[in-house]
């Protein structure tokens, strides 16, 4: 025998053994099986089980209570081949099945299953695809019934509006016929009263009256056939106008935006006494004239720190200025909206989207009755598409809609503060200004600096006004209300009047129009009051203090305590990293190196938001310790409306302030004093964990107990392939994973780290990343492992650093799994 067919038969003899082994083993199985039935094969059964009861519940030929009706060929065609290869495959199994005891009975049906194994798995891959073949088009049936249910709905909705024409008509019509039977019968009483009335004229008048009395009952029936239709017909109308205001409030809300009015509210009010020269016709400022009679811009100008934001925040909220534009306005309705841009914000506070939404959100929450109009593409869209985020030219679309209407009763007025804070070209905002103030229904009041785009754009002929030439008086009555407050003050000019005026009028005269300056000098000059200062004293204070604003807040830094120093130093940089104005109880949760923080939230928390009075002083204490450590630099707001104990928020006194802290300089001085092991996106990230977000870890189990219940019948792969169209999505721990949903892991597996989820969630780095095109579009995106990367569950396992800026996958993959990072590790 030859070397080939010695190695050709021993390679038969290793297939015979191989196929002895796998047939022995699928024996013992069937032989020691309860229902005589390999596993793998009930659970097959199980699965064509499934599909065809499934199925039987959508039935196109016969219409009964228990059956889903859909008259479609192709599907029944779907329907009827997944029928019938599910009950092929359970006649395989079936036929294949020990339905006697005995190990030869067992080995003979394993013979006969494995003879029928190519069938089976060609039959079970078929069942399945045609299982996805019968969900896809079941879908295409049922948004094609929801379109004809939309086309009834809308024919509804015309014939009820025409039956109420109708039945207003008829109500028009009986009291006219009724105010004529009134009419005839004062004359048919006057006429048998009379005497010379002769018997033809009686017969002709009675015919009449018969005539009458029969149209009469005739009417009267319509008229109770209307009353008894009414009632329907008011519920119908009190329907439809329920679902109209609904459609409004959910077409309102999605223009709504949760910083709307933060900025606003940090706006400070202006001194008592203060801005009221603005209304004075006397001055060269032509405000009065504009609101009263002129359509177009006015521009409000200023240096940085003038006070042009609380200008604007005067003027919208003033008496005088309603009363002014009321008289433009003449016998339309007015409306006010306002928008203040603030760059340090976030990015709905400094960008186009904010500046729109914010602009019909106010307008049309004060005219809904515009709403089908302006936003008619949304109007008229599907339930599920009034929802969706607004693009920025759906927003223009809806603002040109608005100043093209004809025949209106209303005028618009808006205010729009710091142009100068938008997030991009100044000339991309003056077009978009320009552009809604076409219209001659709209007329708008803007500030910004003196910046030579807006300068160009703004400057012409145009209603201006510079502020800082006309807040001298403002600015000594301000110090003089603040100064002459304080005893101390008082005194020191009741010994030398002429001393402390020229005091006042040393820093009216260096402040040159700047408020904020203003502002900061005189509250060094309070404290220098409260240490017992005479008046030379305060003279050498104030000249010490520098006229240039950072120069100013330079020497502010420079004086905070070193005890707080490195504190200060690392709260600044958080602040500045935040984005947005930080609740005071929010300082409660960073931790910015003096002591380790409990991750059990403050006590009281559990209770929220029931706080009585002695909880809230807790909040007081943290208010005294910002201030005091921070200086002058850092203030508090309030809002009216917000909740209790998050109401009241910290943030910098001016935008300046925040510029100043951003200068290279500066903010390489904060990191060393903080030390470069601090990284304040971690400090913020680790004080949200410490949060009680309960409710949040609550709805995604809910989330994954609705998708496990739902498509229980499926795996959890198929299921999620079906509904995004990305394959290989195991579980919900992996969804949630490529979603990013860092605070969520974190919470509810606080002990997995990356060469876990590598285990059991294999594809967990596989980043998704969720686009609108009409609807919503879901693909992968690129995991990026350097320190700018916005993956959020790297960062919090420690796969982000500097030197690991290129690495691929693969290599992330394997240094995961050799060794396992520390969880905080940044």
């Amino acid at each position: 025998m030859d070397t080939l067919n010695i190695i050709s038969l021993a390679g038969n003899a290793v297939q015979f053994v191989e196929y002895a082994i796998i047939a022995a083993t699928k024996a013992a199985q069937i032989y020691h099986s309860p229902n005589g039935k390999l596993k793998e094969d009930a659970e097959l059964e199980s699965i064509a089980n499934g599909v065809e009861s499934s199925l039987k519940s959508i039935n196109s030929s016969e219409d009964t209570n228990q059956a889903v009706s859909v008259s479609d060929e192709t599907l029944d065609s779907l329907i009827e081949q997944c029928v019938s290869i599910a009950k092929a495959i359970k006649g395989i199994i079936h036929g294949s099945s020990a339905k006697s005891p005995g190990v030869l009975h067992a080995i003979s049906k394993t013979a006969q299953r494995l003879s029928k194994q190519s069938e089976l798995m060609e039959l079970r891959s078929r069942l399945l695809i045609l299982r996805s073949e019968v969900s896809s088009h079941l879908i295409m049936l049922i948004r094609q019934e929801q379109l004809k249910l939309g086309e009834i709905v809308q024919t509804v909705v015309t014939s009820n509006e025409d039956m109420l024409q109708n039945i207003n008509d008829k109500y028009t019509e009986v009291m006219r016929y009724l105010k004529s039977i009134t009419h005839q019968t004062q004359s048919n009483m006057a006429s048998t009263a009379a005497p010379s009335d002769k018997k033809g004229a009686h017969r002709s008048s009675e015919k009449e009256l018969k005539s009458i009395q029969k149209d009469r009952e005739s009417r009267i029936k319509d008229v109770l056939t209307m009353s008894v239709m009414q009632g329907p017909f008011d519920a119908i109308l009190d329907d439809i106008e329920r679902r109209g205001i609904q459609k409004r409030e959910t077409i309102l809300q999605t223009l709504n935006f949760d910083q709307l009015h933060e900025r606003e509210l940090a706006v400070g009010e202006a001194h008592e006494g203060t801005a009221t020269w603005i209304f004075d016709e006397s001055k060269p400022t032509n405000f009065v004239k504009w609101l009263q009679k002129s359509n177009g811009m006015y521009w409000i100008t200023g240096k940085a720190g003038s006070g042009k934001s609380t200008l604007m925040k005067f003027l919208t909220d003033h008496p005088q200025t309603l009363q002014y534009l009321t008289e433009w306005a003449k016998d339309n309705d007015l409306i006010v909206a306002k928008h203040y841009f603030w760059n340090p914000g976030t990015t709905m506070q400094k960008s186009q989207e904010g500046l729109f939404r914010a602009l019909l959100h106010q307008i049309l929450g004060q005219r809904p009755e515009l709403i089908p109009i302006v936003c008619a593409d949304r109007w008229n869209a599907p339930y599920y598409e009034r929802s969706f985020p607004w693009t920025i030219k759906q927003l223009a679309e809806a603002f040109q809609r608005l100043g093209g209407l004809d025949n209106v009763r209303w005028r618009i007025c808006l205010f729009i503060d710091g142009l100068d804070e938008y997030d991009g070209e100044p000339t991309d905002v003056i077009d978009i200004i320009h552009k809604i103030g076409e219209s001659d229904k709209i007329k708008i009041c803007i500030s910004s600096r003196p910046w030579i785009e807006f300068s160009d754009a703004f400057g012409g002929n145009q209603p201006k006004l510079e502020l800082q030439n006309f807040t001298r008086d403002d600015i000594q009555r301000f110090i003089r209300g603040k100064l002459q407050n304080h005893d101390r003050f008082n005194k020191l000019r009741q010994r030398d009047r002429a001393a402390a005026d020229g005091l006042v009028l040393s820093i009216t005269e260096k402040a040159d129009g700047v408020f904020l300056w203003v502002f900061l000098v005189v509250r060094s000059l309070l404290r220098g009051l409260r240490n017992e200062d005479d008046i030379l004293d305060l003279e050498r204070r104030l000249g010490q203090l520098p006229d240039d604003l950072y120069k100013f807040f330079d020497n502010m830094l420079s004086i905070i305590e070193d005890v707080y120093r490195e504190r200060v130093s690392r709260l600044f940089l958080t602040m500045t990293s935040a984005k947005v104005a930080l609740p005071i109880i929010t300082f409660y949760f960073l931790n910015f190196g003096d002591a380790p923080l409990s991750r059990e939230p403050l006590p009281f928390l559990r209770e929220w938001p029931i706080v009585d009075n002695a909880e809230e002083k807790v909040l007081e204490v943290k208010k005294r310790q910002l201030i005091a450590q921070c200086k002058d630099l850092i203030h508090t707001v309030s809002d009216v409306e917000g909740e209790v104990l998050f109401a009241e928020k910290v943030e910098f006194i001016h935008n300046m302030v925040l510029n100043f802290l951003h200068l290279p300089d500066i903010n390489e001085r904060l990191s060393s004093i903080a030390g470069r092991s601090f990284h304040p996106v971690k400090v913020l990230f680790k004080a949200n964990i410490v949060r009680d977000d309960t409710a949040e870890i609550e709805a995604l189990d809910e989330l994954e107990e609705i998708l496990t219940e739902q498509f229980k019948m499926w795996s959890f792969s198929h299921a999620m392939e079906y509904l995004f169209g990305i394959p290989q999505i195991e579980s919900f721990l992996e969804l949630a994973c490529r979603c990013d949903l860092a605070l969520y892991i974190s919470q509810k597996y606080p002990d997995y780290n990356s060469s876990k989820l590598n285990e059991i969630a294999p594809n967990w780095k596989m980043l998704f990343r969720v686009r609108q095109q009409g609807t919503f579009v879901i693909d992968e995106k690129e995991t990026k492992y350097d320190m700018k990367s916005d993956w959020r569950l790297g960062r919090h396992l420690g796969l982000l650093s500097a030197q690991t800026k290129d690495r691929t996958r693969e290599e992330s993959h394997r240094l995961c799994e050799e060794e396992e990072p520390d969880i905080w590790q940044v």
